[in-house]
């Protein structure tokens, strides 16, 4: 295996294109390219060499080193990895191609694993001295994953003493990764030799920079080959160069008409160029366009294609005749908007000249000034000289009904809901059109329906019979601003013992809504929390601070007067409340009422006790 890491990049004597790339599983087409001998080529330029490398089927193929490489459906594989001693090559016949002035050369080569491979232009001999690399020769160095490195080098390299002094030039044109198939290409137009991966990065050298090649026409050869077993070769070529192959014409025109000739030439020029052009024509991309000039006469223009290979050149002949109509101006298109179902009434105005007469009147049907109707009309126009050339031309007119109706939407309602679903809500818009009698209304929610609480946007749109709408909104606002409804009560039980103003109550509360209690509805008895359904005993005292104390786990509360209060609040955030007191009755030793059976109510907390009691506990 070679062992020596990359060269350093340096070069010698060159024009360099930095259009270095890496690419990741990508395929990729590098070739060696040489224009032919001849510029004309014909639309298929002769093959000078082809071998898809899947069989031995060429004799311009020198025997293959079959102990290294053999012969697979895919190509030429390596079979037997080197040992950096025995680096065979496969090369093509002598004598070949070097002699030809211009030509092309190019090789695909797939690499499945690490490799160290070459393609290239020379001797086709190795150097001893630098591990039998090629030398005497342009060619390409190419590592995949070699010692941790990827890249694609176009190096030029004599035998020398010295292994690193016989690189006369290094560069580094692209990168790449295993599993790559890429294409190397040289092509050669005279001194020139560039170097390249189509659709990469190049580099170009001149042949007589480097004797110490000593390359000629008979020991120059194309030759390739790898170190590793797994890369494949194919479809090695070599060809002439495509020049393209421009077509002479000759054409008439008249004087002042507009004039287009496109250029044809085989070969896929990529540009085109045209000399000695007249005044009012020009080229852009293929084709000669423009105005013929006043005058009778001919006019020659050269005309050449570019491919990337070279140019090939023709000439056109353009005779000039006076056949020219005069030049009518007019709108293509006049639009106007409908004003009634009938349509528009629509002027325009349409002019006409000649070189030779000057003005001339333009006849048009139907004229100017008529009533179209609703949609596209066609005005035909006509234009005669006096030598007898008559041009015509056709404009239409548009009649169209593009203005939407006027739609009038409801202001914005608000509505309070009625039920948990929200409230029915009723409603109208209105529309008119100038051409369309009666525009359709329609609406995202329905006039009548049921609205949810919240707000609702309500679409309202209105459109003609040509289709134009008018669209407007409102919103319809529901809300809930109903409190819950809230009762309260304090129910006696029974009277308090031998102290008349000691009774038991039973605390009783509910809370209903349209939307639903949020939580449960709270309730407090001066200030103290109680249930629903809760017995408390009330002690009504004249004066004094409230006492708050349980009794056989009954809450009793002492106070000069007594309030139930309780509060619910709606899922929609309302607050209902309600509050209740106590109503005392007093009773005697016998069980009848002392004082004609007047109920004391512990709201006021004054009422004097006729027991003789002073509201104080004894």
């Amino acid at each position: 295996m070679f062992s020596r890491p990359p060269i350093p990049f340096r070069g010698l004597g060159l024009r360099l294109m930095p259009q270095a790339f890496a690419v990741l599983g990508v395929s990729f087409l590098a070739a060696f390219v040489f224009p032919s001998r001849s510029c004309a080529q014909a639309s298929s330029p002769q093959t000078y060499f082809t071998d898809s490398l899947t069989g031995p089927t060429s004799p311009n193929l020198a025997p293959i080193p079959s102990a290294k490489y053999g012969y697979t459906a895919s190509g030429l594989e390596r079979t037997q990895s080197d040992n950096a001693t025995d680096r065979p090559m496969v090369t093509t016949a002598l004598d070949t191609y070097l002699a030809q002035t211009n030509f092309v050369a190019e090789v695909t080569v797939t690499l499945p694993s690490s490799d160290l491979l070459f393609f290239g232009l020379g001797q086709g001999n190795s150097d001893p001295g630098y591990d039998n690399e090629p030398s005497n020769a342009f060619y390409f160095r190419v590592h995949n994953n070699f010692q941790g490195y990827s890249g694609i080098q176009a190096d030029v390299r004599t035998t020398s003493a010295d292994p690193s002094s016989g690189y006369q030039a290094v560069n580094q044109i692209g990168t790449y990764s295993s599993g790559s198939t890429i294409t190397l290409r040289i092509e050669r137009l005279g001194d020139t030799l560039t170097m390249s991966i189509v659709g990469g990065g190049s580099v170009t050298y001149s042949l007589s920079a480097y004797p110490s090649l000593g390359l000629t026409n008979t020991n120059t050869l194309l030759f390739f080959g790898n170190t590793n077993v797994g890369s494949v070769f194919s479809n090695l070529k070599i060809y002439p160069v495509p020049l393209p192959v421009v077509t002479s014409d000759t054409v008439s025109g008249g004087y002042g008409t507009p004039f287009s000739y496109t250029i044809s030439a085989t070969n896929s020029p990529t540009s085109y160029a045209a000399t000695g052009l007249p005044s009012g024509l020009a080229l852009s991309g293929n084709t000669i366009s423009g105005t013929l000039p006043s005058g009778i006469g001919p006019i020659t223009i050269g005309l050449s294609a570019t491919n990337e290979w070279g140019s090939g050149t023709g000439t056109l002949t353009i005779n000039v005749v006076d056949t020219t109509p005069p030049v009518i101006t007019a709108p293509g298109t006049v639009t106007a908007e409908a004003t009634s179902a009938a349509g528009a009434v629509v002027t325009f105005t349409a002019t006409a000249t000649d070189a030779i007469s000057g003005t001339v009147p333009v006849v048009a049907t139907p004229p100017s000034g008529s009533t179209f109707p609703l949609g596209i009309s066609s005005v035909s126009l006509s234009a005669t000289d006096a030598a007898g050339n008559t041009a015509t031309q056709t404009m239409l007119v548009n009649v169209e009904d593009t203005t939407p109706p006027t739609l009038v939407v409801p202001a914005n309602i608000k509505a309070e809901a009625t039920s948990a679903a929200g409230a029915v809500v009723t409603f109208s818009a209105t529309a008119t059109d100038l051409v369309t009698s009666s525009p359709t209304i329609a609406y995202s929610v329905a006039p009548g329906s049921t609205f949810p609480l919240g707000v609702t946007t309500v679409n309202v749109t209105a459109t003609d019979g040509a289709g134009n709408v008018a669209k407007g909104s409102f919103t319809v606002t529901v809300v809930d601003t109903t409190p819950p409804t809230v009762t309260a009560s304090l129910t006696p039980v029974r009277a308090g013992g031998d102290d008349e103003s000691a009774q038991l109550f039973k605390v009783a509360f509910s809370a209903t809504d349209l939307f639903g209690i949020k939580g449960a509805a709270q309730a407090t008895l001066n200030g103290v929390a109680v249930t629903n359904g809760q017995l408390v005993r009330l002690k009504l005292i004249r004066s004094g601070a409230q006492r708050v104390d349980s009794d056989d786990h009954v809450l009793q509360i002492r106070a000069t007067s007594f309030t139930l209060t309780v509060t619910a609040t709606d899922t929609n955030g309302n607050v209902g409340t309600a509050t209740a007191v106590p109503v005392f009755v007093k009773h005697g030793s016998d069980g009848e009422d002392k004082d004609g059976g007047k109920p004391d109510r512990g709201g006021d907390g004054k009422k004097t006790d006729k027991g003789g009691h002073d509201g104080k506990d004894s």
